[in-house]
């Protein structure tokens, strides 16, 4: 077991829960939206991101990276636009469903993020395996 593989992945699964988190947390009710889960989805993904730029085994490195620019880009923007609007205006429905529809672009970004390293994962694993029949 790798112990930066286990980093890793563990550090993209908490990304990618916690964008879930902000993105389900309203049930309906667009009234306030929740600072601290927004927050925390920026800077696991913010971690992500470090933690695959010092990261030069993967093959598919840049696609691992560009994935997590992108979710981290939205979730910054829905952050500028709820600093803005908490500031100088209201924030209402309107507002309130743009930054939901932003996290929702950043939750896309990272569930594929996601899927890419379990298939990647699972495709290493499998060859490092047959490899060890061949002995």
């Amino acid at each position: 077991m790798n112990l930066k593989e286990v980093i890793y992945g563990a550090l993209l699964l908490l990304a990618f829960t916690s964008n879930f988190n902000f993105f389900y947390s309203y049930h309906g009710d667009f009234s306030i939206p929740n600072i601290i889960s927004l927050g925390t989805a920026i800077f696991l993904n913010l971690g992500v991101i470090f933690k695959k730029l010092n990261d030069d085994e993967h093959q598919l490195g840049g696609v691992f990276l560009s994935t997590s620019i992108v979710a981290l880009m939205q979730l910054c923007l829905a952050a500028c636009i709820l600093g803005y609007y908490s500031y100088y205006g209201v924030i209402d429905a309107v507002v309130s469903k743009n930054i939901i529809s932003l996290s929702g672009g950043a939750l896309l970004a990272n569930g594929l993020s996601v899927v890419m390293y379990v298939i990647y994962t699972m495709k290493g694993n499998s060859k490092n395996s047959y490899d060890s029949y061949d002995s």
